[in-house]
């Protein structure tokens, strides 16, 4: 994809410079040198942190790193409490853009009551601290929450790091829990006793109704194990990797309000990793045509979302 500056009053004041019949000539070229100094030399961004497991099961980050300069450059990254001895360079050409995964040093001495930490990311001169999710998030009764779907990328978002929620009145949650038997008739297919509970906000009067879906992604990032598109009727379509179906799937009860439509999508065990380990990614498409995702917000080229890594083993520890 191509990259340019979207900060329009810069631009409206190099214009400005540019056309500038009084000024010299050598005044005129310092000011067009001094907007190109300061216009962004790279972008870093978590793409992913738990689409991929390492030997360990603990969830590999995956950092986006771009090049905007006409030079060559290095870019590393690292996680821990302690920099690694020996960095581990990638060298990115002239505008171009890799991913790379952070190298683990000492981890925290309290590392098993966190399943967040810093990465540390460096690009040429720059250098930058992003939290990534790089352990399983344990889920514990009454079930963990979710909130925060994030809109795609723009460019502007992207280019200067600008974080940006859900606009007000579309926002989506979610939650995951074990539910009892009595509830499990109508969240699909019926033996899983673990569901998602997804409500999405809406704006009465606006936009489509059929435009209205929500997307559970199961799995591994290059090979989920689930993809479930359900929309605001209840039909949940069963996915491949492609878009398309795999088979037939049971159907969901949806609660709609003026305001926000609800749903309970039982996870099937087939699409669970070992030792109860559970990969999510959520993606909505809203009555307006838009898009948010969790964990992570999307490219507009991308098709499916990020994923977070659950453990389930410890639920029935709790009393």
């Amino acid at each position: 994809a191509q990259v340019w500056p979207c900060d329009a009053a810069a631009l409206e004041r190099l214009l400005a410079d540019l056309l500038n019949g009084r000024a010299e000539g050598p005044v005129v070229v310092a000011r067009a040198r001094e907007w190109l100094d300061a216009q962004p030399r790279g972008a870093m961004w978590v793409a992913d942190d738990g689409g991929v497991l390492d030997e360990s099961n603990r969830p590999v980050p995956f950092i986006g790193v771009a090049n905007l300069t006409p030079r060559p450059t290095t870019a590393w990254a690292w996680c821990g409490v302690q920099e690694p001895a020996a960095p581990e360079l990638r060298t990115l050409r002239p505008w171009s853009t890799v991913t790379i995964a952070p190298q683990r040093g000492e981890t925290h001495p309290q590392r098993e009551a966190m399943a967040s930490q810093e990465a540390q990311i460096f690009l040429g001169r720059l250098s930058a601290s992003l939290p990534v999710m790089d352990d399983a998030a344990v889920v514990l009764p009454p079930g963990t929450f979710v909130q925060g779907l994030l809109p795609d990328h723009t460019l502007e978002n992207w280019l200067y790091a600008i974080d940006v929620g859900a606009e007000a009145g579309w926002e989506s949650r979610a939650s995951l829990f074990k539910s009892a038997p009595s509830s499990r008739g109508d969240a699909g297919s019926g033996e899983s006793e673990w569901q998602l509970f997804v409500e999405c906000s809406l704006v009465p009067g606006q936009g489509l109704s059929a435009n209205e879906a929500v997307t559970v992604v199961m799995g591994p990032a290059a090979s989920p194990s689930g993809i479930y598109r359900v929309d605001m009727s209840g039909i949940v379509q069963n996915l491949d990797l492609a878009g398309q179906l795999r088979g037939p799937w049971p159907a969901v009860k949806v609660t709609r309000t003026s305001n926000s439509w609800s749903f309970r999508l039982a996870l099937p065990y087939t699409s669970f990793e070992e030792k109860s380990l559970i990969r999510l990614g959520i993606m909505r498409e809203d009555a307006m045509g838009r898009r948010t995702a969790w964990p992570r917000a999307m490219m507009p080229w991308q098709r499916l979302p990020a994923r977070r890594l659950f453990d389930l083993s410890k639920w029935s520890l709790v009393r």
